[in-house]
């Protein structure tokens, strides 16, 4: 009810104005337009050589590395004189992750050991200054857009990569997939290995 409230109140002080002109008469007030946000800096991935395409809000890498993950299961046991009796077995699986996973941390370390760290992690390359029509967006306001399409990494790509890249990096379906020593494998991952994809 409240939720409703406001927005009826809300509805009341917006002030819908054209996306063309800005008139410093609103200044100040709740406002609403709508357009095409556009941009005429860059966003590239220089590391895996993606050259620069202009016109876009931001390029999104998306780094996924195969790791052991640690599954914990308790169970409890009712005891004799109200007493209670907790056993928690471990099981292991391998799965791809953005986020390290500390192998360190877990109950049987020995055979379940991941990386240290990750090779590549996830990151984006966005404008710091993008237009509305007339109006001029903030950088909260840029960081705040997130309607993504897939842009497919090609074996062009990997083509011009660094030596080390062609060497480990193996390209399917508009995917990276990055072997953790050799050539990336992608039937049969081994842990390190890394999985790379893109959206802009």
């Amino acid at each position: 009810l409240q939720t409703a409230q406001s927005w009826d109140e809300v509805s009341k002080l917006v002030v819908e104005v054209p996306s063309d002109t800005v008139d410093a008469n609103n200044n100040g007030k709740l406002v609403y337009t709508q357009w095409d946000v556009q941009t005429t800096e860059s966003v590239d991935d220089a590391t895996f050589d993606i050259p620069a395409i202009t016109g876009a809000i931001a390029l999104v890498r998306h780094a996924e590395m195969y790791q052991w993950k640690e599954k914990a299961s308790t169970k409890t046991k009712d005891n004799v004189w109200w007493s209670q009796t907790k056993t928690t077995t471990y099981s292991y699986e391998k799965e791809r992750s953005s986020k390290l996973i500390k192998s360190s941390e877990f109950s049987e370390e020995k055979w379940h050991e991941n990386p240290g760290m990750m090779r590549y992690e996830s990151t984006e390359d966005r404008v710091a200054s993008a237009t509305l029509g007339a109006f001029t967006l903030s950088p909260t306001q840029i960081v705040s857009i997130h309607r993504a399409t897939a842009y497919p990494y090609t074996a062009e790509m990997l083509a011009k990569a660094s030596s080390d890249i062609q060497y480990r990096g193996v390209v399917n379906d508009g995917k990276l997939y990055m072997g953790r020593v050799e050539k990336a494998s992608l039937d049969t991952p081994t842990i390190g290995d890394t999985r790379i994809t893109w959206s802009l």
